[in-house]
């Protein structure tokens, strides 16, 4: 049986309960660490000296010089007006502020049914649970020393990629730390087809959430990555994406891929909506009739797939069906 392509996009809704901020709080949190560690956040100050210099500015054009976006655009439009580079304090600005917010995964020291509660501190173990089933992860303790994993073969009726518009590395942290525990360091990343739109901390190539986001080099591949898969997705997933209108390259790039899809049976997208205008957004720019939304917290999914992935841990050479995934999301979605 041919494998059913399922592309899930992530926004930063995804990685909020890991306490990494969203746009909105941005800057409260960057403030937090610039007032906090001074010496260590010096560099941050760029930003901050700007928001000061632009209160004139507030009485006579509406703009939000407390949202990092708008701060970040004016910066921007400063520099390339004036004909000189996008300081490289604001990347650092940016990434500093995501990697500092990211929890540590920690030792665990509860022993757990499986990998993902042993290697794993909350809360970590629901994202865990989530990548083993994204990267088709199941486990097997080593008959003479139980304290030792070994990756068990697995057979999944799907094929997942992973389009990120965030910047973070939730997902590579976990496979990193499946590599340390299993031996196998340095050839785990692959095991997730990622494609991350907007750069990632790691390596500095961070697209400033701004008005001029400029798609070269490696971020130009990503977005070539993403187009594909999604041409050929039959399902698209959002989750934690409230599909802002500021994104337009997201809303040009599904306009791009999905005229080329003839087999798109369904969208699901899963992000909280207090007031109604997330759901509103998407239907006014996927009018899909299959789409179907709910409004409710990721950390509701990632709850019940933990709950249901014990099949990271099977107790024989037998290959493992693993579409628990797809149990999970079904469960959640209806």
């Amino acid at each position: 049986m041919a494998k059913q392509n399922v592309v899930y996009v992530l926004g930063a809704g995804f990685s909020a309960p890991l306490e990494i901020p969203v746009m909105s709080r941005f800057m409260e949190r960057a403030r937090e660490m610039y007032e906090g560690e001074p010496d260590r956040f010096g560099h941050f100050k760029v930003v901050f000296d700007k928001i000061r210099s632009l209160r004139a500015a507030s009485e006579y054009v509406d703009f939000d010089r407390f949202n990092v976006e708008d701060v970040l655009s004016v910066i921007e439009m400063e520099h390339l007006t004036n004909g000189s580079a996008l300081p490289g304090e604001i990347r650092r600005f940016i990434s500093d502020t995501i990697e500092a917010s990211t929890p540590g995964v920690g030792d665990a020291t509860h022993h757990g049914s499986g990998p993902s509660q042993q290697w794993f501190i909350d809360p970590w173990r629901p994202y865990a649970a989530f990548v083993f089933g994204l990267a088709g992860l199941a486990f097997r303790r080593h008959d003479a020393s139980p304290s030792v994993w070994h990756r068990v073969p697995i057979e999944s009726r799907v094929q997942y990629d992973v389009i990120t518009l965030n910047y973070d590395m939730v997902i590579e942290t976990v496979l990193n730390r499946v590599g340390e525990r299993t031996g196998t360091k340095g050839a785990t990343q692959g095991l997730v087809r990622l494609h991350k739109l907007h750069g990632s901390v790691h390596d500095g190539t961070i697209i400033p959430p701004t008005w001029n986001k400029r798609l070269d080099g490696p971020i130009a591949a990503a977005w070539k990555r993403a187009a594909e898969c999604l041409a050929a997705a039959h399902e698209i997933r959002f989750l934690g994406y409230s599909f802002p209108r500021t994104d337009v390259n997201v809303r040009f790039l599904l306009a791009s891929a999905l005229q080329r899809n003839d087999r798109l049976s369904l969208i699901h997208v899963l992000c909280l909506d207090p007031d109604k205008t997330v759901e509103r957004r998407y239907r006014e720019s996927l009018p899909f009739r299959r789409l179907w939304f709910r409004g409710e917290n990721v950390v509701k999914l990632l709850a019940v797939n933990q709950q249901f992935a014990r099949f990271d841990r099977v107790d024989s050479d037998v290959r493992a069906d693993y579409d628990v995934l797809e149990r999970s999301h079904s469960h959640v979605m209806g």
